[in-house]
């Protein structure tokens, strides 16, 4: 069995990753784990993060479950580019499938990168799936 690992950042990216498992996942003997890495600098914004953390996950493990897919959730706190390697390794995930921002590289040189992170760090196979810029809000 394959453990994919889905790291979600309960954005509008979100969707087109979803998308993407929906369509491999049937084809795979497989088990997704929902992760939402929550990366907070107070109590108050700790709280709300988690909060939302749940909501999201909870959503998206209905819809995978209604494409009668196995599906567990967790969150952790963390810089999130090394929780989610750190995850994928205690997990023994055999796939690492998220979403980009599709940020431009004078963004990314600003903004940092998760994919770009894992990309170089991990040793997990990853699935990056662009999302599509025109649902920014």
């Amino acid at each position: 069995m394959i453990r994919v690992l889905l790291p979600l950042d309960c954005s509008f990216v979100d969707d087109d990753v979803l998308k993407m498992v929906e369509q491999l996942m049937p084809h795979l003997e497989s088990e997704v784990l929902l992760l939402r890495v929550i990366h907070a600098h107070t109590r108050d914004t700790l709280t709300e993060e988690k909060e939302k953390a749940q909501h999201c996950l909870h959503q998206a493990a209905e819809r995978l479950r209604r494409q009668d897919l196995p599906v567990r959730m967790t969150t952790a706190e963390g810089e999130v580019a090394a929780t989610i390697i750190r995850i994928a390794e205690e997990e023994k995930c055999g796939l690492i499938a998220m979403a980009t921002h599709g940020h431009h590289s004078w963004e990314r040189f600003l903004l940092g990168s998760v994919a770009d992170v894992l990309r170089h760090r991990s040793s997990v196979p990853l699935l990056l799936v662009n999302a599509h810029k025109s649902k920014k809000s």
